[in-house]
């Protein structure tokens, strides 16, 4: 028998186009909406000092998101849409949910594929309540989500390993290259060490940037992949209480996943809007050769660039190796 499982707290709010005023859930007073609603606008105030923020604005993509930590014991996930109201005032509609995390540092590394059903039904939400046309219409599609929405469950270990265990850098690197030219996920892999070994020893101070990895247009491989960068990341930050911003979206058109190490911070926010502030504000990967110019000063980096550069090593052991090199287990 299987038991039931236990809602989350759901809110939402922002601007719609069928609506004149601003959309607030009956849980507007609560905390979280406080914390989401002075996120978003501490956002929208960074773009207005851009003259061209308007038209930045309005070609935005939509976004997947979560708030996590490793020792955190409550999670948020949710979905934003660049949207705007009646009169064509700007702000973006928001649907979220809060749930509790009982093992925070094994959720972390896998939650792209424990929230995909989550993040899926929070989109959907957000896009019936912006197709409606009249104020009973949204409340319906939003009530109905509401009920749907249930505390995600753990992502069981086998079909993360099987993932990793099947898949090699040849075809990652093929499924991420999608027929557009890509740098060696070897530079990549040695490059996101590097970068984040100084958390180890430092926490977030020295992290002022967040990073940006590649995904894949097919949703079936994207909550898969975005897991394996995550759990890569995880490592770093298994003893810190670091919260991370994590969002999954487009930047020209590419599926990207976005990782910020300041929580509910608005420049984090403002890349996923921008792309000209994505590139400033993240580090990416697509120029990571001046990794080889560190890989000859240790062993163990030298070791793991050589494991790198066997296409046919699986995900598993690549991830293994990585961890061995900058993690010590």
């Amino acid at each position: 028998m299987t038991a039931s499982r236990a809602p989350i707290q759901f809110v939402y709010f922002g601007k719609l186009p069928s609506r004149g005023d601003f959309l607030r859930s009956s849980s507007a007073s609560t905390p979280l909406v406080q914390t989401l609603d002075r996120w978003m606008s501490r956002t929208m105030e960074l773009m207005a000092s851009d003259p061209r923020w308007k038209q930045v604005y309005d070609e935005a993509p939509p976004a997947q998101f979560a708030f996590l930590g490793a020792r955190r014991t409550v999670g948020l996930a949710g979905h934003l849409m660049p949207s705007h109201d009646a009169s064509g005032r700007r702000y973006p509609f928001i649907v979220a949910g809060s749930f509790d995390v009982p093992e925070p540092a094994s959720f972390l590394g896998t939650s792209p594929l424990t929230l995909s059903g989550l993040w899926t039904r929070l989109e959907q939400a957000s896009q019936l309540a912006h197709a409606c046309e009249d104020a009973d219409g949204i409340h319906d599609a939003l009530a109905k989500a509401e009920q749907q929405l249930h505390q995600p469950l753990p992502v069981p270990t086998p079909h993360f390993q099987e993932f990793l265990q099947t898949q090699s850098l040849a075809s990652l690197e093929a499924l991420l290259g999608d027929g557009r030219p890509l740098s060696s996920l070897r530079q990549t892999l040695l490059a996101l060490g590097l970068l984040l070994q100084p958390v180890l020893t430092h926490g977030a101070a020295r992290l002022e940037r967040g990073v940006m990895l590649p995904l894949v247009k097919d949703p079936l491989y994207r909550p898969f992949i975005a897991a394996f960068w995550l759990d890569l990341i995880a490592g770093f930050v298994r003893r810190s209480a670091l919260e991370l911003g994590i969002f999954v979206t487009r930047t020209q058109g590419t599926p990207i996943l976005i990782v910020g190490f300041n929580g509910a911070c608005p420049r984090s926010l403002r890349t996923v809007f921008d792309p000209q502030s994505c590139s400033h504000d993240n580090i990416e990967f697509s120029r990571s050769d001046w990794v080889e110019r560190s890989v000859d000063t240790d062993y163990g980096l030298k070791k793991l660039s050589s494991y790198l550069r066997d296409p046919q090593l699986t995900l598993s052991q690549a991830r293994q190796t990585f961890r061995e090199t900058f993690l010590g287990v």
